[in-house]
């Protein structure tokens, strides 16, 4: 069991799954949260910078490692984009660049 509080003050305690979709009918997209390995389901803007850093990291060699698995016109049109359809590493991203 995860416990998060939301945006708006909300606690909210359940599976990641089912607070993900508690939070989307709330408003709130599912990229608001990461599913970090020590901590559980957490707010990314409630993540100490160093584990904001590493995840990114992370996520991003989740990322690389992925690409060995497709084609080559898919790897070429995936390596142009960059990660842009991991939603989380965006947000992560978005974050990031906020904190001093």
């Amino acid at each position: 069991m995860a416990k998060v509080t939301l945006p708006n003050g909300v606690t909210v305690e359940g599976t990641p799954t089912q607070i993900t979709e508690i939070a989307k009918t709330l408003g709130y997209p599912a990229s608001m949260f990461y599913n970090s390995s020590t901590q559980g389901l957490v707010a990314i803007s409630g993540m100490a910078k160093p584990h904001l850093k590493n995840a990114i990291i992370k996520l991003y060699r989740e990322w690389v490692e992925a690409l060995s698995r497709t084609d080559d016109v898919t790897f070429l049109k995936r390596i142009e984009e960059g990660p842009s359809d991991n939603a989380v590493l965006v947000a992560m991203l978005e974050e990031f660049r906020k904190r001093p």
